[in-house]
């Protein structure tokens, strides 16, 4: 009985994984907010903070920038989450979106964690499309992400 939450999140981890593979991101938000509330249910904190950037990054990649701040104030609630380098990394980034800050953006993108999560949610990091007006990093414009016109 004891290892069925164990189980359950794992077999959500892994459709939420096929879900993104499959361009699904709003079935993938619902998947992985499960996993994190059986997480949560279980007072097991630790795997809550990767869950997080999973969904922002999922919003991110579906151009929510409402819903990805929205679920990282609700984030800053979780024990320990704004100490964590997940909080700092989310943070970083979605300020960086806030101020068009391309720096900002492509530093928290490089952080070390998130190079190391699952495949699916790396190709999310590295694909991010990034709002206009960023002048560096690898989606920045070839004029230097200046306004020609």
């Amino acid at each position: 009985m004891e290892d069925r939450p164990k189980e359950s999140t794992d077999y959500l981890s892994r459709i939420a994984v096929l879900q993104i593979r499959l361009n699904r991101l709003d079935a993938a938000v619902d998947t992985i907010t499960k996993e994190m509330i059986l997480h949560q249910q279980a007072e097991c904190w630790g795997a809550v903070p990767r869950l997080v950037v999973a969904i922002v990054l999922v919003h991110l990649h579906r151009d929510d920038n409402v819903s990805a701040q929205q679920v990282f104030d609700r984030a800053l609630g979780y024990p320990g989450f704004s100490q964590s380098e997940e909080g700092h990394t989310l943070s970083q980034l979605l300020e960086g979106y806030d101020q068009s800050d391309g720096d900002k953006v492509n530093r928290a993108l490089g952080s070390a964690f998130l190079r190391h999560m699952d495949n699916q949610y790396a190709i999310l990091a590295r694909t991010l499309r990034t709002p206009e007006g960023f002048s560096s990093g690898q989606n920045a414009d070839h004029d230097g992400g200046l306004d020609l016109k």
